[in-house]
């Protein structure tokens, strides 16, 4: 997951983002509370769609997609 959150948070063009950059502060900041809210819930949201697909390995993959597309979204998801 915290490579996830590293590539979606590294600047375009292999820029540096500077320590002091509110921006790039904020989208650390960010990134860390979704990993966060993701690593929380994964154990439950994997039990789930275990037993709603009845097949493991697609469980997962279908919880990887759930997690990507949270991450993604990740500016939209405090108003779901």
């Amino acid at each position: 997951m915290k490579e996830l959150a590293e590539q979606f948070d590294a600047p375009p063009n292999g820029a540096s983002r500077g320590q002091h950059d509110p921006a790039a502060r904020d989208a650390q900041n960010t990134s860390r509370e979704i990993e966060r809210l993701l690593s929380s819930s994964e154990p439950r949201l994997g039990r789930f769609l275990a037993q709603m697909v009845g097949n493991r390995a697609l469980a997962e993959d279908l919880l990887q997609d759930t997690f990507y597309e949270a991450f993604r979204l990740r500016d939209q998801l405090a108003g779901i």
